[in-house]
């Protein structure tokens, strides 16, 4: 037994960037297992108590975990020093009422 059936889905669409203040910004999409049905112009509704997603970031340096209650983070550029510059790693997933989802993930370079 895995608990597939407990899990929220993975959330998608995970986009990072840097900005012009050498910020990390980082946006994703949910994703619900309420919100089957395909209508336009309409939030996906959450199957969870709480909107909460864990997001990992490592650098060559180190690791910043973070928690966020809506799909984005920013991270400013003195928190990204920690990680050293270079290649980054990004994961999250949306944490729900009985268990966590699969991350997704996605690669950055730092400055």
């Amino acid at each position: 037994m895995s608990g597939e059936s407990v899990r929220p889905f993975t959330p998608v669409s995970l986009v990072a960037a840097i900005d012009g203040a050498g910020d990390l910004q980082l946006s994703w999409t949910r994703r619900s297992r309420q919100g089957l049905a395909w209508i336009d112009d309409v939030d996906v509704p959450l199957a969870e108590a709480n909107e909460l997603y864990d997001v990992v970031i490592d650098g060559i340096a180190g690791t910043i975990e973070r928690q966020a209650s809506s799909p984005s983070l920013t991270l400013s550029s003195s928190e990204l020093a920690a990680l050293g510059t270079g290649p980054a790693s990004i994961a999250v997933r949306q944490i729900g009422d009985w268990a966590g989802s699969r991350s997704v993930e996605t690669a950055t370079t730092l400055p």
